[in-house]
């Protein structure tokens, strides 16, 4: 088969996953400031969840064999970091029309959000002194699975969540 062009953007993609059944893609355009949220299909690209002078961020770090994407985008939602309304990185879930709602929001920054099989999401959370791996319920729920040190990337595989643990005291 032929390669298809879904999108072309002069910003670096980074991290993307499909959508659940396989006709769009969401991706995140840029690395640092002013990164947003594009959705593709196989007319092209527009931004999203565009939002000037802020940060959108899906996450980067879970490859799924599942969706061949990053465990960004299920039936619930596309789940992604903004600093738009809060000025902290905060958890969102958005739609395909470019709606959200901030899902999880407590003034710390948060990273590599993405969805588990039961639909949870996991992500990592920054606190003093650590990079703390939490989960959030869809009844909003909030847990702390290690609250101690850093640990990347939270990854789900085999009903398992698995994630490096870094700490000096331990």
């Amino acid at each position: 088969p032929q390669p298809v062009r879904w999108s072309v953007t002069d910003e670096p993609v980074i991290g993307y996953d499909w959508s659940p059944d396989g006709s769009q893609i969401v991706y995140q355009g840029g690395i640092t400031e002013e990164t947003s949220i594009h959705l593709a299909d196989s007319g092209g690209s527009e931004p999203v969840l565009d939002f000037p002078e802020s940060e959108q961020a899906i996450t980067t770090a879970r490859f799924s064999s599942r969706t061949g994407g990053f465990n960004a985008w299920t039936e619930h939602g596309i789940v992604f970091t903004t600093n738009h309304e809060t000025g902290f990185r905060e958890i969102a879930i958005g739609q395909p029309d470019g709606t959200f709602e901030l899902w999880f929001s407590n003034e710390r920054d948060k990273f590599e959000p993405g969805w588990t099989p039961s639909g949870d999401i996991t992500f990592i959370e920054s606190q003093p002194g650590a990079d703390a791996l939490r989960l959030v319920a869809p009844d909003d729920t909030v847990e702390t699975v290690d609250g101690t040190g850093t640990n990347w990337p939270p990854l789900h595989a085999d009903g398992a969540l698995y994630y490096k643990h870094q700490d000096a005291t331990t």
